[in-house]
């Protein structure tokens, strides 16, 4: 009866992959195959195997460094400007929401002064005041600072320059608010608006912008005041 042959096949094929690439010596690639480094020798003696791919594997190593390093440098300065845009961002976005809340607060006492302006100019507080000054006056009770404060209650001067220096207040915030919220891009005119609200005041008022007592400033002139509202007479 014969013996089986188990000695395992011998992978000549990987051997000289290996031998080509010339990272192992004859006597290392013996161990690792389990077969004799003379073997090997005069396997590779007879079909000419060349140590030849060790220069083109170095090469190539040398690339896939180099690549490595580029991505790995690349990969840190990416996470470096994530972080910067992330950090500032961050800062930028504070700024532009407590601008935004000053600018809110800041317009709504701007409204409030105009709603005293309105409520002070009105015709029906107007003709109270009237009533009272000639009351006073029939009493003879009225003083000097009584009357200039009636003047400067009732002075259309006095009422337009409160109403320009208003309307600039509120060009102004409506241009900062416009800036707080990026709305500078859209195709709309804050002074356009605010010229509407303004005039909507006006009218709501009853045209109550008018003349109450000739002015020395507008002797001559047409009662009117700077956003075309007609003046009352008054006299």
């Amino acid at each position: 009866m014969s013996k089986k042959n188990n000695k395992p096949e011998v992978d000549w094929e990987e051997i000289e992959r290996l031998y080509r690439a010339d990272l192992r010596t004859n006597a290392q690639l013996a161990k690792e195959f389990g077969v004799h480094d003379s073997t090997i020798r005069r396997r590779a003696k007879k079909h000419a195997w060349k140590r030849d791919l060790k220069s083109r594997i170095k090469e190539r190593a040398n690339a896939i460094v180099q690549e490595r390093a580029v991505s790995s440098l690349a990969g840190d300065q990416v996470a470096r400007d994530d972080m910067t845009i992330e950090e500032n961002a961050q800062l930028t976005a504070n700024v532009r929401l407590s601008h935004r809340q000053d600018i809110g607060d800041a317009r709504s006492i701007a409204m409030t002064l105009l709603d005293d302006l309105k409520a002070q100019i009105g015709i029906e507080n107007r003709a109270r005041l009237e009533d009272l000054f000639i009351a006073a006056l029939q009493a003879e009770v009225v003083d000097a600072s009584q009357l200039e404060a009636y003047e400067r209650v009732t002075s259309l001067s006095n009422h337009v320059r409160v109403m320009k220096e208003l309307a600039d207040t509120m060009t102004k915030l409506v241009t900062l608010e416009r800036q707080a919220y990026g709305l500078d891009d859209v195709d709309s005119s804050p002074v356009d608006a605010l010229t509407t609200l303004l005039h909507s005041i006006a009218n709501n008022n009853g045209n109550a912008f008018g003349v109450v007592k000739a002015d020395p400033a507008y002797e001559g002139e047409p009662a009117s005041n700077s956003i075309g509202v007609s003046g009352d007479d008054h006299d």
